[in-house]
């Protein structure tokens, strides 16, 4: 019999609990979007192709909401997309959109990490998947 805290995953015992962080694909589950425009946005950006990083934004802003986004998820998101692209900018919606198209913020990508981090999908069956979809899309 070992003791409780030698039971731990290294990572966990070495870490205090305030410091421990869930991987930061998993914001998406434990701290989905909420704001409207950006659950609408995703839904309507999902199936279509990454942009380049940085060419919604510029390569610093790009820097600062990704660095947001893998802290703190979707409100970290919302919160320095706001402070970058103010909400009364007449092309909020578009700038916003096309950053969405980032692949970092695809939600069937982070179902597809978490499914791989469970064990229930394999690399392979991921890319399978993607690669039937591919070939279903209309061109």
């Amino acid at each position: 019999m070992g003791d409780e805290e030698n039971d731990k995953p290294r990572m966990i015992r070495d870490e205090p609990a305030e410091d421990q962080e869930i991987p930061w694909f998993l914001h998406s589950f434990v701290s989905p979007p909420t704001d409207r425009l950006t659950l609408q946005l995703l839904a309507l950006v999902e199936d279509l192709p990454s942009l380049p990083r940085p060419q919604t934004v510029g390569s610093e802003n790009y820097s600062r909401i990704y660095n947001a986004f893998v802290k703190r998820g979707w409100a970290g998101f919302e919160k320095e997309f706001d402070r970058i692209v103010p909400r009364d900018r007449a092309d909020y919606k578009d700038v916003k959109g096309d950053l969405l198209r980032e692949a970092l913020f695809n939600r069937r990508g982070h179902r597809n990490m978490v499914e791989v981090l469970l064990g229930t999908k394999t690399v392979d069956e991921i890319f399978g998947e993607m690669d039937r979809r591919r070939r279903r899309k209309p061109q």
